[in-house]
């Protein structure tokens, strides 16, 4: 009789903690369910751009002195980092595992572009020129975060996708060595992310066909990832140094 009563209480027993067992791990799944999912963002206000670009306009696209026709080849390349904090009951999620808070990560950023497209120039006199282009983009993006907890693993994401790319420049000739320009283009990816960019620019052209720009620019870039994951948000200014050559 003891002995059927001691299986019983270790059977009790048993149920007991089975039960707190399932009620703390219901606990934490909720506790997980209720944490809010943070993009990724890399905002530097300080970084250098380094853009180039080769345009060539075959005689037989010139439609007169003041409209011609050309091809575009442009790259553009920009990279910064900053820190990023988390905070309690929030997380980021690359793919490779979740970065809870409260803590802070750092996070960089390298986004390259290429693109080849149809640029048409036009001249509104001897001081004023437009310079619109349009075109097919290949955008490279790695990102990159990092706790700063003891022996955090460094964590990556790439994403490469096509798309299409549309510029503007205005700009002010003051004579043929001088001129003065501004520019905004925006590019849309196969996936809909979207990149914005505008600048402010002195250029100087010291010989025909090279022109040379140093300027300020802005950047804003957003990267939807796959569902469960954190998007990419990332914002760069700061100092522009491009080339330009002319054919």
């Amino acid at each position: 009789m003891k002995s059927r009563m001691s299986l019983l209480k270790c059977r009790s027993l048993a149920a007991i903690l089975g039960a707190t067992a399932l009620a703390v791990t219901l606990s934490g799944c909720e506790c997980l369910d209720k944490q809010i999912l943070d993009p990724i963002n890399v905002n530097d206000e300080d970084t250098l751009a380094r853009t180039g670009s080769m345009i060539v306009r075959p005689l037989t696209m010139a439609m007169g002195n003041h409209n011609q026709g050309g091809v575009e080849f442009n790259y553009e390349r920009y990279r910064g980092h900053s820190e990023q904090r988390i905070d309690l009951n929030h997380y980021v999620e690359t793919g490779e595992g979740p970065i809870s808070g409260p803590q802070i990560i750092d996070n960089t950023a390298d986004s390259e572009s290429g693109r080849i497209a149809y640029n048409h120039l036009l001249k509104f006199g001897p001081h004023f020129e437009l310079e619109p282009s349009l075109g097919v983009t290949y955008e490279r993006m790695t990102v990159t975060t990092q706790s700063r907890l003891p022996n955090a693993r460094l964590e990556t994401i790439e994403d490469k996708a096509l798309g299409l790319g549309l510029s503007v420049a205005p700009r002010f000739v003051v004579n043929e060595f001088i001129a003065i320009e501004g520019r905004v283009g925006a590019i849309v990816d196969e996936d809909s992310d979207t990149a914005f960019t505008s600048n402010m620019a002195l250029v100087l052209s010291p010989i025909p066909n090279i022109a040379l720009r140093g300027g300020y620019y802005w950047r804003d870039q957003d990267i939807e990832s796959l569902p469960g994951e954190s998007d990419l948000e990332i914002e760069f200014e700061g100092m522009l140094a491009s080339v330009t050559l002319r054919f």
